[in-house]
């Protein structure tokens, strides 16, 4: 039996919350197909029905659409993978060869010394059992031998002596062979890691989502920031190498995408949620750049207008979001 691992706060993660319920439900039920049929992540196409029994065809390739649009699954040939899953999970080969390992120490243990000299000891045991049952008396337990000779003339003497007592049936000793010692292993010499070329640096990128995210992304003194965060945050610099990428992310959290906080870091830049605005980008802009929460969007007055003449008595005021932002502004500052 195997067991897949699946995080307990999963139902926070950002990608869960954007692919929706019945998404979410067939995500993890992908990871509990891959872990039970050791695909090492692979789900085929002909797996959707048992994920999602209760859709037919058509809703299922929307569902397994929309899980790759917000970054949990992968495509991959005849069908699809699920994103990271070897990353919290093992893979076919290592649970093949736990296997293994274990049924070789289950057949050491039985096979082992103790178990053979245990056999020993019952075999002698059964051995002076039976000789007391067959009629046969047992050696005195003293250990001293009565060795002067019997009165002929006492009544006992008389008697037939008793027919000689057979030994016990002994078991030869085990011989035991210590196993060898194991060759000890040649120690290998680390690798120089090479050296890690960013396109642009970790400060950088912060920078980007800072300039078009209203003042509601800060990123901090970076002297704050954790070891983990540093390394999350340059693997996604490595990642993703456009800093216009990072200034469009910024545009999102302006309008209030990211976490539901109303200000955020280099906690959330170095996390999950950041992919998933950069998976929700395109649709986003695809649909204007609409506001994502209102709780949290940056509303930014526009910079002076002209009056409104004849024939626009009353220009409308327009509100400005991420890149939009940082143009006004600009222009607001020149303006003073």
């Amino acid at each position: 039996m195997t067991f897949a691992q699946l995080h307990d706060g999963f139902y926070r993660n950002p990608k869960v919350q954007a692919a929706g319920s019945v998404a979410a439900w067939m995500w993890a039920a992908s990871i509990g197909y891959a872990s039970e049929g050791l695909t090492d992540g692979f789900i085929p196409l002909a797996a959707l029905a048992s994920l999602c029994p209760d859709l037919d065809t058509k809703p299922r390739l929307k569902v397994a659409a929309r899980l790759v649009e917000v970054g949990l699954w992968e495509v991959a040939d005849g069908g699809w993978r699920v994103h990271d899953y070897l990353k919290w999970n093992f893979s076919k080969s290592a649970v093949l060869a736990k296997r293994e390992a274990t049924l070789a120490r289950v057949n050491k243990h039985r096979n082992g010394p103790r178990h053979g000299e245990g056999n020993a000891v019952v075999m002698r045991s059964n051995a002076s059992s039976n000789a007391g049952c067959n009629g046969v008396t047992p050696p005195v337990t003293s250990g001293v031998r009565n060795t002067t000779p019997s009165d002929p003339t006492s009544s006992e003497g008389s008697k037939e002596p008793l027919s000689p007592v057979p030994p016990a049936p002994t078991t030869p000793p085990l011989e035991l062979t210590p196993p060898e010692a194991p060759k000890a292993a040649k120690a290998k010499r680390p690798k120089p890691a090479k050296p890690s070329v960013l396109p642009f640096s970790v400060v950088e990128a912060l920078d980007a989502i800072a300039s078009t995210s209203g003042g509601r992304f800060v990123p901090g003194d970076r002297s704050t920031w954790t070891k983990g965060w540093n390394i999350a945050l340059a693997a996604y610099v490595k990642r993703f190498p456009d800093l216009a990428l990072w200034r469009r992310v910024g545009a999102n959290v302006a309008a209030g995408g990211g976490w539901a906080k109303q200000t955020l870091g280099p906690e959330w830049a170095a996390s999950d949620g950041f992919v998933a605005v950069i998976n929700l980008l395109p649709d986003w802009e695809r649909r204007g750049s609409q506001v994502v929460d209102a709780r949290f969007a940056v509303v930014v007055k526009a910079p002076p207008v002209a009056p409104p003449t004849a024939s626009q008595p009353h220009a409308p005021k327009k509100v400005f979001l991420g890149e939009e932002f940082a143009a006004a502004a600009k222009a607001a500052r020149e303006s003073k």
